[in-house]
Parts: structure tokens; sequence; C-alpha cells
């Protein structure tokens, strides 16, 4: 999970729902954020599943060693 200190309003709710919904699609990855933000902003929450993380950290991209998601 990702949360970052510009989004001071985490909700449990939202975050259990985030990871619900990122089971649920057996995805490896799942948001609330942009392009179609479903909270405001202050809310935001990433998942990742582990094996996205590793498969990321193989060969990242200049942005990706910038920005991690």
């Amino acid at each position: 999970m990702r949360l970052t200190a510009d989004c001071p309003f985490t909700d449990a709710g939202v975050i259990d729902s985030t990871i619900e919904a990122c089971l649920h699609a057996k995805a490896d990855c799942a948001s609330n954020t942009p392009p179609a933000r479903s909270f405001p902003k202050g809310l935001d929450v990433e998942i990742f599943t582990i094996e996205a993380l590793k498969a990321s950290a193989v060969a990242p991209t200049p942005l990706a060693l910038e920005h991690v998601t």
C-alpha cells in the first residue's frame, strides 16, 4: 500500500475497499487516484502486489526512479 504525506485524510474504509477491489479483480494494482479520481484529494491510496513491485524493479525507467507509481 502507498499513502503519501500530502494526503492527510487517510480513511481505513477507503483503504480496505481498495484492497478488496484489487484482490477481487486479481489485479497487480488498484487505486482511487487519477485519471478517474473517485475520491476527493487527500484520500489517495494505491495498492500493489509484491509481484508487481518486484517486476517494476527489474528495469526501472528514469521516470519510475523518481515517481514510484
